[in-house]
C-alpha cells in the first residue's frame, strides 16, 4: 500500500509526458513557421518567374492566346530554381481585346515539418498582367533607308525585310487602337533626299524665279547648314517659313550629289503605299547621314505638321514617335562637304569625316531631346562611324548589329516588341 501511495504521488513521469508532448507541439508550430516561411519566398520567387513568363508570350503579338499559353508553361517549368522544391500544378492565359495579357499560376511546395501533422503541401499562387502603355494612343513613326551603293548587298532577300516592316507598321496600327492615329513616313536618303512636287514651295523663290532653273529642280534641294556652336552644317527642324531652302546642285568635289529617284513619303496611315514606295528603292550616291536623319526628324517634328499638311495630325497627347534608322556608316560625300579642303580624307575614302559624323551626332540628340525613340539598325558598319551610330541610339538595347536580311528582319521584329513598351501591371 505505501508503495501504491507512493507511486502516486510520484510526479516527475507525469512532467516528463506534459514536456514531450509540449516539445513535440513547439517542433511542430517551429516547423509550421519555417514551413510557410519557405512557401512565402517560394511564392514571391513565382512571382518574379511568372512576371517574366508573361513578358515572354506577350512579346509575339502575331501568336494566338493558345500559342501564348505554351511559351508560358514552357517558360516557366524549364525556367524555376529546382531549390524551392516547386510543384507548378496550373498555368492559365487570358488575352483582352485591348492586348493584355494575364498570366495565373498555380502550385505548390512540399513542406518539411508540417507532414508530421499531415500537411505534405502548401498552396502558391502568383498572377501577372502585360500590357502595352502604346495601346490607344497615336503613334508616329520613320523609317530612314541608307539607299547608297554600298547598301546594295541584299537582292531578292530585300522583300523579306520589306515584308517585315510592313508587319511592324500593322503592328503598331494595332497598337494605336485607331488607323487614323497611326501615321508612318519614309526617308530614303542618299547624298540628298528628293522631296517631291511638295517640296517646290519650301525653295527660295530667288532660285526658281527662271523656267531653266524649274525645269532643272529633280526635287532634292540642299541640307541648309545653320551656323551653331562652332560649326556652320548644324541641320535643324526649323521650318521652311523661317528659313527656305535651295534646289540641290551637282557636286564640285568630283562626284555628282546622289538624289534617290524615290521621294519622301510624308506622314501616312497608308501602309500599302508606303510598302510600295520601299520596294521601288534602287541603290543610288554616297551617304550624308545627316541630311537623312534631319528629314526624319521633320517628319516627326510637331514644328512642320502645317508645312506638310495642314490638320493632317489629330491634336492627341502622349504620342508616342519612333525614328529606325538604316545605315551601314560608308560615305564619301563627307569628303567633299562639310570638311575644309586641307582635310577631305582624314580616314581614306569612303569612310566619312570626324565632322560629318558630328553632324549626325548633333541630329540624333536633338531627336532625343523631343522623345523621339530611335532605333539603329547598322548594317555592317564601318569602324570610324560605329561608335557615333550606337550613341544615336535610344540605347544600347536599341542598337542592332546586322549582316544580312536575317538578320534586319529579327531586328524589325525587337523594334515591335520595344516600340509598343510592354509593363507588368499586377
Amino acid at each position: 500500500m505505501k508503495l501504491f501511495n507512493k507511486f502516486t504521488k510520484d510526479i516527475q513521469g507525469g512532467l516528463a509526458m506534459v514536456f514531450a508532448i509540449g516539445s513535440m507541439s513547439l517542433v511542430v508550430t517551429v516547423g509550421a513557421a519555417i514551413d510557410i516561411n519557405r512557401a512565402y519566398r517560394a511564392e514571391l520567387y513565382l512571382q518574379d518567374l511568372t512576371d517574366s513568363a508573361a513578358l515572354a508570350a506577350a512579346r509575339d503579338h502575331t501568336l494566338k492566346p493558345k500559342q501564348k499559353r505554351k511559351i508560358a508553361k514552357e517558360f516557366i517549368e524549364t525556367t524555376f530554381d529546382a531549390n524551392f522544391d516547386l510543384n507548378v500544378l496550373r498555368v492559365k492565359l487570358r488575352e483582352t481585346k485591348n492586348g493584355t495579357v494575364r498570366v495565373k499560376t498555380n502550385a505548390e511546395i512540399n513542406t518539411i515539418i508540417m507532414g508530421i501533422v499531415g500537411k505534405n503541401t502548401l498552396k502558391i499562387k502568383a498572377v501577372s498582367e502585360v500590357r502595352k502603355t502604346v495601346s490607344g494612343g497615336p503613334v508616329e513613326i520613320a523609317f530612314i533607308l541608307d539607299t547608297t551603293n554600298s547598301m546594295a548587298t541584299f537582292g531578292s532577300s530585300w522583300s523579306d525585310v520589306v515584308n517585315a516592316l510592313e508587319d511592324l507598321m500593322i503592328k503598331l496600327e494595332k497598337d494605336a487602337g485607331d488607323p487614323s492615329a497611326f501615321k508612318a513616313s519614309l526617308v530614303p536618303f542618299g547624298d540628298r533626299v528628293n522631296l517631291g512636287a511638295k517640296a517646290y514651295n519650301w525653295i527660295d523663290n530667288s532660285y526658281l524665279a527662271s523656267p531653266a532653273a524649274s525645269s532643272n529642280y529633280k526635287g532634292c534641294v540642299e541640307p541648309r547648314g545653320e551656323t551653331i556652336g562652332s560649326s556652320a552644317n548644324r541641320l535643324t527642324k526649323k521650318t521652311p517659313k523661317k528659313l527656305p531652302f535651295i534646289p540641290s546642285t551637282v557636286g564640285t568635289y568630283g562626284y555628282v550629289k546622289g538624289c534617290p529617284t524615290v521621294s519622301i513619303v510624308y506622314p501616312t496611315t497608308n501602309i500599302t503605299k508606303l510598302k510600295r514606295a520601299i520596294n521601288e528603292i534602287r541603290p543610288a550616291g554616297t551617304g550624308r547621314f545627316d541630311v537623312g536623319l534631319a528629314w526624319g526628324h521633320r517628319m516627326l517634328s510637331n514644328n512642320w505638321r502645317n508645312s506638310i499638311a495642314r490638320g493632317a495630325w489629330p491634336k492627341k497627347k502622349n504620342v508616342t514617335k519612333i525614328a529606325v534608322f538604316l545605315t551601314d556608316g560608308y560615305s564619301t560625300a563627307y569628303e567633299g562637304e562639310v570638311l575644309p579642303v586641307a582635310a577631305r580624307k582624314p580616314w581614306g575614302w569612303n569612310l566619312g569625316t570626324p565632322e560629318g559624323f558630328e553632324n549626325l551626332a548633333f541630329v540624333c540628340d536633338a531627336m532625343k531631346a523631343d522623345g523621339i525613340q530611335m532605333h539603329i539598325i547598322g548594317v555592317n558598319v564601318q569602324p570610324h562611324a560605329l561608335a557615333t551610330m550606337k550613341a544615336c541610339a535610344t540605347d544600347a538595347d536599341h542598337y542592332y548589329t546586322v549582316t544580312n536580311a536575317s538578320d534586319i528582319i529579327k531586328a524589325v521584329k525587337e523594334i515591335g516588341v520595344k516600340a509598343t513598351d510592354l509593363r507588368i501591371s499586377h
